[in-house]
């Protein structure tokens, strides 16, 4: 199936985040001198499995059950196996994949290799930045100072905090 058929099953808001998300993957790629086309495309793709979760989810107002949450989950591992079966590489698929960490669940025949940990954390940390700064329907966006201590306090890498925290967006 052509990668665009997936586009086509997700929700405005989940599209405009994902474009979002490249575009700070770019920024991000060009400060750290990593390889920006290929960040851009993980990081536009990372959320593709959110076409197969059901739209009832993906569009909740309120808080998420425990169950519901499962669900969702699952979107990395479908952005794995889409992504695979449309033809990407292996780096994007993978840096897709870990764009929430690595999950020991997810028993992985072999371990990522480094440069997709470093791919997926880049990815993880436009995300968690682009959600949190962004409002959503079940939040309103906060600041950006806000945000970097967020992911200060979740210690996230501090490269990449320092990276974001310096763009000017």
């Amino acid at each position: 199936m052509d990668i665009k058929n997936y586009e086509e099953r997700l929700d405005i808001n989940t599209l405009q985040h994902m474009k979002r998300v490249s575009l700070l993957c770019g920024e991000i790629a060009e400060e750290l001198r990593l390889n920006k086309r290929l960040l851009m495309v993980a990081g536009y793709y990372h959320d593709i499995g959110k076409s197969m979760i059901p739209s009832s989810i993906i569009l909740k107002k309120g808080p998420l059950t425990s169950y519901e949450r499962k669900i969702i989950d699952c979107h990395a591992i479908y952005s794995y196996q889409i992504l695979k079966e449309c033809g990407y590489s292996q780096l994007i698929c993978e840096a897709a994949l870990l764009h929430h960490g690595v999950k020991p669940e997810w028993h992985l025949k072999t371990p990522p290799s480094k440069e997709s940990v470093l791919y997926g954390n880049v990815i993880r940390a436009a995300d968690f930045y682009d959600a949190l700064t962004s409002d959503r329907s079940y939040h309103k966006g906060k600041e950006k100072e806000d945000v970097i201590k967020i992911m200060k306090q979740e210690r996230f890498n501090t490269t990449l905090i320092n990276t974001l925290d310096a763009l000017p967006v």
